[in-house]
């Protein structure tokens, strides 16, 4: 089924049949290799079908990469045959191979006989060849036999392949999961749903789920990821789901057995080179577990844990993962030396081949594999396999460069880069746009680097490698855009700049460019403004940001000399129209800087206002219980909405105060129409102190969900908790602040604020709350799943689960999913 067509088996059949006839009178002989350039049609699947009935093998081009890198598997592969239609052909490079158009040329083709061809094939023989990253520079392309094919489909036992099942073919042919939802349905008798389209929303997908009935699903783990965030009622069709290509989150798994009892989640492993899948595990609980298990080897496949010297190693031993059995790719095309290498001869069975993943993994005591990371240069962003060896030597063919090495970075939290070290002939000056451009040409976009650093020479270690740890963090400077910055034009200008290089870490920056986009945030902003009150002696409040962003905006701010900040608790964070506003409430610090980053992530066409607490300006006494401060926002939001509905939100202890809002617009007769929570807990909640063991599973699975950086945050913050737990203030202060950025007045006003919420007895609601709740909780509110306002609201309490712990869901990269998710809910 695609879109509005329909064909049966015989209708499929028919015309593979013709094209395959084709095929062989133009010349196609067994084992040629036939190109396919194709969006994802009926055509495609015909053509793969016609393709092997022919007697040769199919080529998948991923139509959206370089025309350099397609022309080089055109070549590579010695195509003679290409099919594909007449309007994606500006798509393509120019080549030899023969071209089909199946659009046009299609009369010709129905011209061939329909009866099956004469040709037989083996299981040995090849059918298909698919390129992956490759460290030499080149992809490369993985051999794969019938018998490949076959085995992961017939006779197995990790899924039910029935013809009762309905597939959705949802990956790029050029993507080894194609083979499963073609091969596993077709094969089988089942019937396969081609998704219209490329990369689908979240809702399209969910509508071709519920349209078709799709009862066997495949998703990469991001994917899956959002879609049980997001919209996971538009699962409840399936009877299986597969996901896998990367690590898969244990909170949405648990999140999925809980919501989705007659589905059959399945968590799929495997390389390219073993034909998509090598071990399963069927989740059915992951009680007692902090990770999800890749599980065992599915049937006619063998693994083993090897050790440096191929032996085994013992339960719990980390090694490296080889497999071995009817899945193994021939090898690499024309690649002799690189699959003696990766395909090596197996010990424990003279005459058979096992491939070396180069992935890290241990046996459970249970007799399921743990998988762990890599062992190699082999790095994973995005969901992306990159072999780092390819930029590297695509960047070497550059006439400036004389050394590279290429790293993946992850200096700022949850932030993982791709970082170039160039060695160059200073006598050709390149900048970082040439760099760019010049990849851009040969490499698809997943493998551009973000950064790009000149280094006199790479530093060694004493074994003579690249020491990576010797490498400088880059600065993510704008050189390469110097020329376009514009310059200070007076004393102010100019000082006003050495505090923004300096607070910021950018540097150079220019008198327009804007204070969030350059990576400021509010503790940044606190910074600022303390070394601007010690020169001007001028106390500005942090909102002044939101209508002074850049340092020509600020300049004449502080140029007014006789200029005092208009204080007002509300203020505008985004202008828009026509949506009705959303306001937004501060958190225990008072300021409202955190909902920039989180404003850039929703609509445009929704005003976005803050409201900050009274104090900040250090001259009007901050409000000391939460029922004053709503009131007091409440009068402020009506000079700009005087009557419902309204939209509120607020973070942390905003939370409360957009609860008691609420709770006043209810009792004036007003409606609230949504009322989102992120990650604030109902007042007096009472202590679910967990057990030991429950802990240390609780600790093991936060540290899990948490990238590096994230996890020694974690673990200082459990240690500053541990030191400060008898004094909340001393607690929050050094988790929010730096002793330098600490003035007076955030200190007053976090005082006032925290008796605010001790002494806050909320009364019912009789609306509905819409809850943001972190992955990562402290261990008192862990086991309360809708932290505890089910007590306090008679309407639903709607819970969200969002990536991160507290601290972290305001900031990049996880505000952007934060905010993905309150559109939703807009």
């Amino acid at each position: 089924v695609f879109e509005s067509q329909q064909l049966t088996y015989r209708e499929l059949n028919d015309r593979a049949n013709r094209l395959a006839n084709y095929l062989l009178t133009i010349g196609v002989k067994s084992g040629d290799l036939v190109g396919i350039a194709l969006d994802r049609s009926i055509e495609t699947i015909v053509s793969i079908l016609g393709i092997l009935k022919a007697g040769g093998a199919y080529l998948p081009l991923d139509l959206s990469y370089p025309p350099e890198r397609l022309a080089f598997m055109l070549e590579n592969a010695r195509v003679s045959v290409l099919l594909t239609k007449k309007t994606v052909r500006d798509r393509l490079p120019s080549h030899p191979a023969r071209t089909i158009d199946l659009d046009t040329d299609w009369d010709d083709i129905a011209q061939a006989s329909q009866l099956n061809p004469q040709r037989s094939g083996q299981a040995d023989d090849l059918a298909y060849v698919m390129y992956t990253s490759g460290s030499t520079g080149q992809p490369k392309g993985v051999c794969i036999p019938h018998r490949g094919v076959v085995r992961l489909v017939k006779n197995t036992n990790y899924l039910d392949f029935s013809p009762q099942q309905v597939w959705l073919q949802l990956a790029p042919i050029s993507f080894d999961a194609s083979t499963l939802e073609i091969w596993g349905s077709l094969i089988n008798g089942g019937k396969l749903v081609l998704f219209p389209g490329d990369k689908p929303s979240l809702s399209e997908l969910g509508q071709a789920i519920d349209r078709h009935q799709i009862t066997t699903l495949w998703l990469t783990a991001g994917l899956f990821h959002l879609m049980v965030d997001e919209r996971i009622e538009d699962l409840q069709p399936l009877r299986q789901l597969i996901a896998g290509g990367d690590v898969l989150s244990v909170p949405h798994v648990r999140k999925v057995l809980a919501t989705l009892p007659d589905c059959q989640l399945i968590n799929g492993y495997g390389p390219t080179e073993n034909t998509t899948f090598t071990c399963c595990y069927p989740i059915s609980s992951l009680e007692g577990l902090t990770s999800v298990p890749i599980g065992r080897p599915i049937a006619n496949t063998q693994v083993y844990v090897l050790d440096p010297d191929q032996q085994p190693v013992s339960i719990g031993i980390p090694g490296e993962l080889y497999i071995g059995g009817d899945g193994l790719a021939r090898g690499y095309l024309d690649q002799d030396e690189l699959t003696r290498e990766k395909f090596v001869t197996d010990p424990f069975a003279p005459g058979e081949r096992l491939y070396r993943t180069g992935d890290l993994v241990r046996y459970l005591p249970d007799g399921n594999l743990e998988f762990l990371g890599r062992i190699d240069t082999q790095v994973k962003i995005r969901g992306f396999r990159i072999e780092l060896g390819e930029i590297d030597a695509v960047l070497a063919q550059h006439p400036a460069v004389r050394e590279v090495r290429t790293i993946d970075r992850e200096d700022r939290p949850g932030d993982k880069r791709l970082v170039a070290y160039l060695v160059i002939d200073r006598a050709a000056p390149t900048t970082e746009i040439d760099w760019r451009s010049f990849l851009q040409s040969k490499l698809p976009d997943y493998l551009i680097p973000s950064a790009f650093v000149i280094v006199e020479t790479l530093p060694l270690t004493a074994n003579g490698k690249v020491d990576r740890r010797a490498l400088p963090m880059p600065e993510y400077d704008r050189q390469a855009d110097a020329d376009l910055l514009v310059a200070a034009r007076d004393e102010i200008e100019q000082q006003l700049t050495e505090i923004w290089e300096r607070v910021l870490d950018v540097r150079p920056i220019g008198i327009s460019d804007n204070f969030f986009e350059l990576g400021g945030h509010s503790l940044m902003a606190v910074r600022l403004f303390v070394e601007v009150e010690k020169i001007w002696g001028k106390n500005l409040p942090l909102a002044t940001l939101f209508q002074a962003q850049t340092i020509e905006d600020l300049a004449k701010v502080l140029r007014q000399k006789e200029w005092v900040a208009a204080w007002s608790s509300l203020v505008l964070i985004q202008p828009g129209e026509p949506k009705p506003p959303l306001f937004c409430v501060h958190p225990i610090g008072g300021n409202i800087l955190e909902y920039y980053a989180f404003a850039n992530f929703l609509d445009r066409d929704r005003p976005i206002y803050g409201l900050q607490s009274q104090g900040l300006d250090g001259q009007q006494k901050p409000f000391r219980r939460v029922e004053d401060m709503a009131s007091h926002y409440l009068k402020e939001i009506r000079t700009i909405q005087p009557h419902g509905p309204y939209f509120m939100l607020g973070y942390s202890f905003g939370g409360l105060v957009a609860f008691e809002m609420a709770r006043q617009l209810e009792a004036d007769g007003e409606k609230t129409q949504m009322l989102a929570l992120l990650d604030c807990s109902a007042p007096n909640l009472p202590s679910a102190r967990p057990s030991v063991a429950q802990s240390l599973r609780i600790h093991l699975c936060n540290l899990w969900q948490l990238n590096f950086h994230e996890r020694s945050s974690y673990v200082m913050g459990r240690i500053t908790y541990r030191l400060t737990k008898d004094n909340h203030r001393d607690f929050l202060v050094k988790s929010l602040y730096k002793p330098t950025d600490m003035t007076p007045q955030l200190l007053d006003v976090l005082d006032a604020n925290l008796q605010a919420s001790e002494d806050y007895l909320a009364r019912p609601y009789r609306g509905k709350i819409t809850l943001f709740r972190c992955q990562v909780q402290d261990l008192e509110h862990y086991l309360h799943p809708e932290l505890g306002w089910s007590d306090l609201v008679n309407g639903n309490v709607d819970v969200h689960h969002v990536p991160g712990s507290h601290f972290r869901m305001m900031k990049e990269p996880r505000v952007r999913g934060l905010a993905g998710k309150v559109r939703s809910c807009l």
